[in-house]
């Protein structure tokens, strides 16, 4: 079970692609590495971490770099935390 829950939120995270976070933040232009490395950075740490508050993790990842545009990685972190809560109900 444990697995099969890592597996669903590994996918989840990565269902939004690099380039995706990009247009979601309005980074086109500003597409740097530093974007890059903190969305490898809250997958790798979703994925090891998952029986611990990933919530958090993604919040923290994410909420870390000034550039991106709050409000919009807000409503995605809403997204996401709402379908680790279902798969924690399903548990």
């Amino acid at each position: 079970m444990k697995y099969k829950y890592i597996k669903k939120v590994s996918k989840l995270l990565y269902k939004y692609d690099l380039m995706d976070l990009v247009e979601l933040t309005g980074l086109e232009d500003e597409y740097d590495l530093e974007a890059e490395l903190i969305l490898k950075k809250c997958r790798i740490d979703s994925i090891y971490n998952a029986e611990r508050d990933i919530e958090k993790i993604f919040k923290d990842c994410f909420f870390s770099s000034t550039k991106l545009d709050e409000e919009k990685l807000e409503a995605l972190s809403i997204e996401v935390i709402k379908t680790i809560k279902e798969i924690n109900k399903n548990k």
